[in-house]
């Protein structure tokens, strides 16, 4: 169990820490919540290949073949 004055404490310094002020700060940081691609608006990151994604698609399919949404997912 935490203390009274650690808990104090931490909430001080958590009011001091409120993120990224520059742009690339930001930039930086924007991808650190991702965990899984379920929600993603997109399935290749700006630092990813696309072709490279693409081929590795299009081989699992080839070989997998999968005949409905669940199966390729």
């Amino acid at each position: 169990m935490t203390s009274r004055k650690k808990s104090r404490a931490s909430r001080r310094n958590a009011k001091k820490s409120t993120g990224p002020k520059t742009p690339e700060g930001k930039d930086k940081v924007r991808f650190n919540a991702i965990q899984h691609g379920l929600y993603s608006s997109t399935l290749v990151l700006d630092c990813e290949n696309k072709a490279l994604y693409n081929d590795l698609y299009l081989g699992f399919h080839a070989r997998f073949r999968p005949v409905d949404v669940v199966e390729l997912s």
